[in-house]
């Protein structure tokens, strides 16, 4: 037996077969009235242009208002650590007032360096007219002195720095504690050192990994670079005694250049290098150096005939130090 719903079924399906045969649409459910003026306002050309408009105003208005929403705060704060640095005695006048002493005591110094530059000049040409007894009895007033004259740049007559590093030399035969001040010396005059050097021929491929020198264990290597041209008799060397690094080209660098690091003297030739802001070590072994210059250089050497030798010929008053040591002692 067919249930009520059945029945229902199919009148509904009954009456939409008489309303499809005789052309009939039935009216569509009523949507209200918010529903059909929301419909109208969103169809409505003038008024989706309307919404356009004011969404857009909405964004911009969103963005500026998230842009500035801080400004008041901000503000505030700009005038309170204003207050701060500008109050009586705060920061700002703290801050002149340390500006205002440095400029005080650079004018000092300026004009306190004349008087320096003397006072380190006399003292240097007295220290090289002590008897040496007396020159060892001052020695840390003489080390002060060249840790001024260095830090101060002076620069003295390398006559003097001749004169009293000589003497120091000599006294070191009778303290060996005289050494360290002979080794700061060397140093202070290789720091007055300067050359102006040619273009520059590294990537010259003929002259190309041609060099070499000691670098001792575990140390920083020098940054190596050629300067300029000349034919390879008069051109620069640096290799172990005995052998010539250009033989067989037509011309070589002019000059060998090593900066920073550090490296050993025992056992090789130069010609025409210049060390700058090297730290150079030599403990006595054979060593050939022509035209050669130390610039802004330290010195680590142990007290031997061959240093003492090496040390002299670097005070000399010339720049460049040229020197041959002695052959070493043979013994039978």
């Amino acid at each position: 037996m067919a249930t009520s719903k059945v029945r229902l079924d199919d009148h509904d399906l009954r009456l939409a077969q008489i309303e499809s045969a005789l052309n009939l649409k039935p009216p569509e459910p009523g949507k209200g009235f918010l529903k059909e003026k929301w419909d109208w306002i969103i169809n409505h050309k003038g008024t989706s242009i309307v919404l356009s408009i004011v969404l857009c105003a909405v964004g911009l208005f969103g963005k500026y208002w998230l842009d500035h929403k801080n400004d008041r705060w901000n503000h505030d704060v700009d005038e309170r650590v204003r207050s701060v640095l500008n109050e009586k005695d705060g920061v700002n006048e703290t801050l002149h007032s340390v500006e205002q002493t440095v400029n005080r005591s650079d004018e000092k110094l300026q004009t306190l360096e004349p008087f320096i530059r003397d006072v380190v000049t006399h003292q240097f040409e007295t220290a090289a007219k002590l008897p040496t007894g007396a020159l060892i009895q001052r020695i840390p007033a003489l080390k002060n002195l060249v840790a001024v004259a260095r830090n101060q740049s002076v620069t003295l007559d390398p006559n003097i720095v001749a004169e009293a590093g000589t003497k120091l030399v000599d006294a070191s035969r009778q303290k060996a504690d005289v050494w360290s001040v002979v080794l700061q010396l060397i140093g202070y005059k290789s720091f007055n050192n300067n050359f102006s050097l040619l273009p520059d021929t590294t990537d010259v491929p003929e002259f190309r990994d041609k060099y070499l020198i000691n670098i001792p264990t575990g140390a920083v290597h020098p940054t190596f670079s050629l300067k300029g041209s000349v034919p390879a008799n008069l051109a620069a060397q640096t290799g172990y005694i005995g052998e010539d690094r250009n033989k067989g080209m037509k011309s070589g660098p002019a000059w060998i250049v090593a900066d920073g690091g550090e490296a050993g003297l025992d056992g090789i030739q130069l010609r025409n290098v210049i060390f700058r802001g090297v730290r150079v070590s030599y403990f006595g072994a054979p060593l050939i150096m022509k035209n050669v210059y130390f610039i802004n250089c330290t010195f680590n050497m142990n007290l031997v005939p061959n240093t003492r030798q090496l040390v002299l010929a670097l005070l000399a008053p010339e720049p460049s130090t040229s020197f041959q040591s002695a052959p070493l002692p043979t013994h039978t």
